[in-house]
């Protein structure tokens, strides 16, 4: 199994001003992601709309993804759905086009013990056993927690769940999760916490913003595998100074404005209810982040 580490784009998929997947742009965001230097790329999940797509969607932009990576990064693919039978269905695809491994995303919504999400975590990881599973636990979007104890539950019945991608801002439950077993990762994702997590241990961590600043996060990981605390905590200060300056924006109309400007996407179109940033959001926005990057490329 190839295993996941280091600094992971959680993808944005791009769009048509129709409403309809831009697949070719999703080709152009994925060459450049990989060129940019990251480690990893996690598709259809919360960055991605993924939720409001259909299973056809989300399985021909796995396809694709897979495709024209072409074994150059690992590729996850999110196939968590909010019934099993679809997440069984989208980890069954994923698994069978070639992704290196499944995230699967809580069901949310309607809050569910502990026994279901085991039995709802253990169908998914059995209908892929070959391929690694990553739980996907973001507890504030989901209304959906997954406690260490039954994280440990699920990785000693199913050892292909190999890891987990924690979107909340706990250390204490990060390093809960990361002493369940010596073969179980844990990714932060949360940016803020991205050097603290990976000095308790973390494998890496999952990003959107990632595709705005790539060379500030793959420069944060560079420097801790050098053990240059120094420059890590330099460039963990970079991020948390841009996450600041850019939070009056939605995260995903923010960055696929971002991708238009650089010619990535030819829409910064999202699905209803996201709306796309007004020609003044955008402009101040582009503005605001040559201002963030040009502060970051200073030493």
């Amino acid at each position: 199994m190839k295993r996941l580490n280091g600094i992971v784009c959680a993808n944005i998929t791009p769009m048509n001003s129709d409403g309809s997947i831009d697949y070719a742009a999703m080709q152009h965001l994925t060459q450049y992601l990989i060129k940019s230097g990251v480690h990893g790329l996690f598709s259809n999940g919360s960055n991605g709309e993924g939720i409001l797509l259909s299973l056809q969607e989300r399985m021909r932009l796995a396809e694709l993804i897979v495709n024209e990576d072409n074994g150059k990064i690992p590729v996850i693919i999110q196939c968590g759905a909010q019934n099993v039978n679809d997440t069984v269905a989208l980890a069954s695809h994923a698994a069978a086009v070639g992704a290196d491994g499944i995230g699967v995303m809580t069901p949310y919504f309607f809050r569910q013990n502990d026994e279901a999400l085991y039995h709802y975590y253990l169908a998914a990881a059995h209908a892929v056993p070959d391929t690694p599973v990553y739980i996907y636990n973001i507890p504030s979007h989901t209304n959906n927690d997954l406690q260490p104890v039954l994280v440990s539950r699920l990785h000693c019945e199913s050892p292909n769940i190999v890891g987990i991608k924690y979107s909340h801002a706990d250390l204490l439950r990060l390093d809960e999760y990361l002493h369940i077993d010596d073969s179980f990762d844990a990714f932060i994702g949360c940016d803020r916490l991205l050097l603290p997590a990976l000095s308790q241990g973390a494998a890496g961590g999952v990003s959107g913003p990632v595709a705005v600043f790539p060379e500030l996060f793959v420069s944060l990981w560079q420097s801790w595998q050098r053990q240059d605390l120094v420059r890590a905590r330099l460039y963990q200060k970079k991020i948390i100074a841009a996450e600041k300056g850019l939070a009056a924006y939605s995260s995903i109309p923010m960055i696929k404005t971002y991708l238009c400007a650089i010619g990535l996407f030819g829409s910064n179109f999202c699905r209803s209810p996201f709306q796309a940033l007004s020609s003044d959001e955008s402009r101040q926005l582009l503005v605001q982040i040559e201002e963030l990057k040009q502060i970051i490329e200073q030493e």
